[in-house]
């Protein structure tokens, strides 16, 4: 079951790489599906193990959500899987991001929102901000763990070390 939800979350990550990058993606379920089909068997695994309609209807389901998010925060990709590799910590973090923060929206040092994680800068906004946020993606429909925002923080560090003209 692991995998398969691995399996999901990586083909799920290709696809918001797609839209992040501007490519015409068809939002129906059935050919997501297929689509999701196509890259199982590209990995040398067998579609028939997965529930493809139920796939293809969470994939509709989680890529208009991340549409929206993009939209509503006025996304700009800086980064997309950009590896780090430190002293303490090594790691790839999917989206390094200019985005906007709404009037009167606060946020944390940790802030989710359904499948996705960030780290902004802390404090409540009085007008719109632009701000340089880390994204965590997450295909999980159970909320993040404790791992999650250690792995955000380190993830975080390494970027200031190497981008400090772009710290978050």
């Amino acid at each position: 079951h692991v995998g398969k939800l691995a399996d999901y979350g990586t083909f799920m990550h290709m696809m918001f790489k797609e839209i992040l990058l501007g490519e015409s993606l068809v939002f129906n379920a059935d050919l997501l599906g297929d689509s999701f089909a196509a890259y199982l068997l590209s990995v040398g695994k067998n579609p028939e193990h997965y529930d493809l309609r139920e796939n293809g209807q969470r994939l509709k389901q989680d890529l208009y959500a991340f549409v929206k998010w993009c939209a509503d925060y006025k996304v700009k990709p800086l980064a997309m899987e950009y590896i780090v590799f430190g002293d303490k910590y090594a790691g790839a973090a999917d989206l390094v991001c200019k985005m906007t923060i709404s009037k009167d929206k606060t946020i944390d040092t940790y802030w989710s929102e359904r499948m996705f994680c960030f780290i902004p800068v802390g404090g409540t906004y009085t007008h719109e901000t632009e701000v340089i946020a880390l994204i965590d993606f997450k295909s999980g429909r159970k909320g993040f763990h404790d791992d999650n925002v250690l792995q955000l923080h380190a993830l975080r560090e390494q970027w200031n070390i190497e981008q400090p003209d772009l710290p978050i």
